[in-house]
This record gives C-alpha cells, structure tokens and sequence, in this order.
C-alpha cells in the first residue's frame, strides 16, 4: 500500500555531504524527495489514470463522455465551498457571459461579481485554474531547490579549485576518535593539507584565499532567494497574493470542523 513517506525516514535518505550542513539537507535533499514523491502521485494519476470525472448528460455516447472528462480536464474548475450549487451555477453563466479571460494561477476579483453576491468571497471561490498544472509546477520547485547545490558543485568546484572541503572535514572528524600517535599523525596530515591550500589561494589575484568562502556565502544566498521565490510563487499560484494562505485555510478548516462537531 502506497503511503506518504515519513519526514524522518527521508532525512536518512539523504545524502550526507560533510560540508553541508542541516538546513543545506533540507533543501538539497528531504525538499527534492517529497517533492519528487508528490510529482509522481499526481503526475501518473493525471497521464496514466484518470485525472477528472465530470458528470455527463445521460444519453451520451462513449466517446462523448471521454471527450467531456479530457474538455473538463483542460477548462477552469469551479470550487463549491458552501456547497449551494445553484449559487455557483449563476456565477459560471456570468463569468461565460462576462468571457474574462484570467491568467493561470489567478483568480476573478470581487469587483466583478454580480451585485446581489458581492461580499461572499470568504464563503467560496469562483474559479480555480491550476489544478492540471499542480505536477509540472512541482518538477518546477524541485529544479529550483537543486539549483544552489548545482552551483555549488559546479561553479563553486571551478572557482575554489583545489579546495576539497569534505576531504578536509572528514579527515578532520576522524580525528575525534584517534588517539595517541595515530591522532598526532592525522592531525599533522590534515593540518597540512589547510596550509598549503591557503598558500596556493593567497596567490591569486581576486579575492586570494576567500574565494571558498564567498561562493559558499553566494550558495546559502541563492537557498534563501530560493525559498522566498517559491513562497511567492505558490502564494500567487494558490493563494490569491495571500502570503498567509497556508495558516488562513487551515483556520478556516479548523473552525469548520469544531463548529460541525459542536453542531
């Protein structure tokens, strides 16, 4: 039985690189895994199953319905929060009369209801158009988390040649458990191994031996570019611009079910 994977069990996963630390894992790997999951759960839902059922007139073919459900898979979707279909039945027919063309990943604002359902915007939402690009955006969040290791691995390997930071590290951790001449011995090896990498990097030209340390700076810049991108992004593509979206609908879905259960 197919089920979501346990963050935990995720961080072990994880490929320990020496010279990254918890928040580097997060982002590189347990970000990547449950993201990667979730692509695959939508993605072969949507190209190998059945993406939508629509509800089809009774008298239809077969080909017909199958042409409805791929038609209904590719149009805006209507969300019924208080569930009066009939009240958002008349705002499809005004928004098809309206024919507004509205982006994807937005939504109809309040000031182009009708008159007699102004004010209602908190009780449910007129259209939403991101549902059949949920498993492309999500490969989309998955490139972006893996871009600071990319430039870290490949910019940040050419521009601090010779700077081999996780031989360093795990030379240097072994020592921890070493004693007497064999931790003597090692200390001496990987204290001299810093040494003539500093030695080498002080003759160049531009930044001398602190290149290391501005690429590493330059990576944990792009992890925080990164997470303050796709949070407005997922704001604008859900969230109506809201930056909240995540806390203001579990609170609603929160009172809901305390007020159904008082009920």
């Amino acid at each position: 039985m197919l089920s979501l994977p346990s963050v935990f069990d995720i961080l072990s996963k994880v490929d320990t690189y020496p010279a990254e630390d918890l928040v580097d894992r997060l982002n590189f790997g347990a970000s990547v895994y449950l993201l990667a999951f979730f692509v695959l759960i939508t993605g072969s839902k949507q190209h190998f199953g059945t993406p939508i059922q629509c509800m089809a007139p009774p008298e239809s073919a077969d080909s017909w319905v199958n042409y409805y459900h791929d038609y209904c898979y590719i149009q805006d979707k209507l969300m019924i929060r208080d569930m009066n279909v009939r009240k958002s039945i008349d705002f499809e027919t005004y928004f098809r009369t309206a024919g507004d063309a509205t982006p994807i990943g937005q939504f109809y604002p309040a000031d182009t209801r009708s008159r007699s359902h102004q004010g209602q915007e908190d009780e449910w939402t007129p259209r939403v158009m991101y549902y059949q690009w949920v498993p492309y955006v999500l490969f989309l969040q998955a490139i972006f988390f893996l871009l600071p290791k990319l430039f870290w691995k490949v910019i940040g390997a050419h521009w601090c040649n010779g700077v081999d930071m996780e031989t360093a590290i795990t030379e240097a951790s072994k020592i921890r458990s070493l004693i007497g001449n064999d931790r003597e011995v090692a200390l001496v090896s990987v204290s001299k191994f810093i040494k003539d990498v500093l030695e080498t990097k002080r003759k160049r030209p531009y930044f001398g031996s602190s290149i290391a340390s501005v690429c590493y700076v330059v990576t944990k810049w792009l992890i925080v570019t990164n997470a303050v991108g796709q949070l407005y992004m997922l704001s604008y593509f859900v969230g109506r611009g809201d930056y909240f979206w995540g806390y203001t609908g579990a609170t609603k879905v929160l009172i809901r079910m305390s007020s159904h259960i008082i009920s």
